[in-house]
């Protein structure tokens, strides 16, 4: 009998053997940004991934949804990255509202909350959009005295720190 009971519990251990079977990441994120997004009022996590597809593309790039106040009035939070485009997104309320509220199936936002935080990704895209101003653009010719300096390195930090003076002497 002792023999049977070991050749069973052999059994039972190879019949439960777990293998590793790699999974996507995608899979494990909901379950580990579920609590810790549950803490900031995000019972509705999947709000932020969806976010660009809940409200389109030009909503999507300059703001974010921070949090949601579901108990009494349904208020949820969203940082825009300016004033205009605070005023724009309190003038097309009604329409986000309604995008949104669709999305959960029924009426779990009444209103918006503007907060006014700098988006760095836009910020970022705009700033490589402005052109460098004319005078930053011409090169100042280099004194003679750096053409004696024998290291390479030391000659091009020199030049860079000369380049970046008579560009402050300019704008003065």
């Amino acid at each position: 009998m002792n023999q049977n009971y070991k050749l069973s519990s052999l059994r039972r251990k190879s019949k439960h053997k777990k293998l590793f079977v790699p999974r996507s990441i995608g899979t494990l994120v909901p379950k580990l940004t579920k609590k810790a997004l549950h803490r900031q009022g995000f019972q509705l996590y999947n709000l932020i991934n969806d976010w660009k597809n809940i409200v389109g593309p030009t909503w999507g790039q300059t703001t974010c949804p921070l949090k949601i106040i579901l108990k009494p009035y349904g208020i949820l939070h969203v940082r825009v990255d300016s004033g205009a485009t605070a005023l724009l997104l309190k003038h097309a309320e009604p329409q986000i509202l309604d995008r949104i509220n669709s999305y959960f199936g029924y009426q779990a936002i009444r209103s918006l909350k503007c907060l006014q935080y700098p988006n760095s990704q836009t910020r970022n895209q705009t700033l490589a959009k402005q052109p460098k101003n004319a005078k930053s653009m011409q090169a100042a010719p280099l004194p003679k005295e750096l053409e004696s300096v024998s290291s390479d390195k030391l000659r091009q930090a020199l030049a860079g720190l000369y380049q970046a003076m008579s560009d402050g002497n300019k704008s003065e």
